[in-house]
């Protein structure tokens, strides 16, 4: 499908879709190879929420999971992984998602 106004096709954002679940892991495999003290973190829930403008990612973090790490360590890991994923990745909304 063409889009007039902009001559691309396809969707217009420059992110790539991703399930939730690989986004997750994504996340949790960044965080723990971010900083070597955050091995045990065990990981991210992630929520699709709708953006409020076309920049705007389309997810958020939901809940943490620590584990026995440092959380402020890997609090401040999770700030830097999220930023740089929320400009790479979009949460493709799956047919379960859409209740």
């Amino acid at each position: 499908m063409s889009r007039p106004w902009t001559g691309k096709k396809g969707p217009s954002s420059h992110r790539k879709r991703v399930s939730r679940e690989t986004l997750e892991r994504a996340v949790t495999a960044a965080v723990k190879e971010l900083d070597p003290q955050c091995g045990p973190f065990v990981g991210v829930l992630i929520e699709h929420h709708a953006p409020r403008s076309r920049e705007d990612t389309n997810w958020a973090i939901k809940g943490i999971r620590f584990g026995r790490a440092a959380r402020d360590k890997c609090s401040a890991a999770l700030v830097v992984v999220v930023d740089k994923m929320q400009h790479a990745f979009e949460l493709r909304q799956d047919q379960d998602d859409k209740t």
